[in-house]
């Protein structure tokens, strides 16, 4: 009984808290478990303002899967953010699908570790858009493969300074050399 008190004392603090910020920046929630609604208020009311948002490992009561109304929410409420964590989240295919084709195209940094649905045309899309990303972190995205590397290359030359590839055990170790070609990549983390 006492943990259950403290649970909800603690979620009631958390809910007045998020309802009080109307110009937050930066907002970090790891591994916090949020209702929609909440997501929603956050979005509506510091949408305009947010820059950073961090949601590594953020469950969403009542589902297994960060929805596809989620993703729509922090894409269309947050214009201008340069940077977005969503590093073990169970994103679904259809999120990170509609995350790719619409995240504002000056985002600076996107986490994707530990979300297993992205796919080389995920990637193929979001650097086809995004062609101010500095930071892109892939860890243990198990599907990508050298296409994605290639991608990568093609499109992100000018700009990508950080790459974390690891365990994406797809990729060709070969095609690791092409990175050469980059000449602002300062950080490569793979295995």
């Amino acid at each position: 009984f006492t943990k259950f008190s403290e649970f909800h004392k603690s979620k009631i603090f958390l809910e007045e808290l998020l309802s009080s910020c109307h110009s937050l920046q930066k907002l970090s929630m790891n591994s916090v478990t949020l209702h929609f609604d909440e997501v929603y208020t956050i979005c509506n009311q510091n949408g305009k303002t947010l820059q950073i948002l961090n949601l590594n490992g953020c469950q969403i009561v009542g589902s297994l899967e960060v929805e596809l109304k989620l993703v729509q929410t922090i894409v269309r409420s947050c214009t201008n953010l340069k940077e977005v964590n969503f590093d073990s989240t169970n994103l679904s295919e259809e999120a990170i699908q509609y995350l790719v084709e619409n995240i504002t195209p000056s985002i600076e940094l996107l986490s994707l570790n530990y979300v297993v649905c992205v796919s080389d045309e995920h990637i193929e899309i979001l650097v086809n858009r995004c062609h101010q990303l500095k930071t892109l972190n892939l860890a243990h995205t198990l599907a990508i493969t050298s296409g994605s590397l290639n991608a990568i290359i093609e499109n992100l030359k000018p700009s990508l300074e950080r790459l974390d590839i690891s365990e994406a055990r797809l990729i060709d170790p070969v095609n690791l050399l092409d990175l050469r070609a980059m000449p602002k990549l300062q950080i490569l983390i793979g295995s």
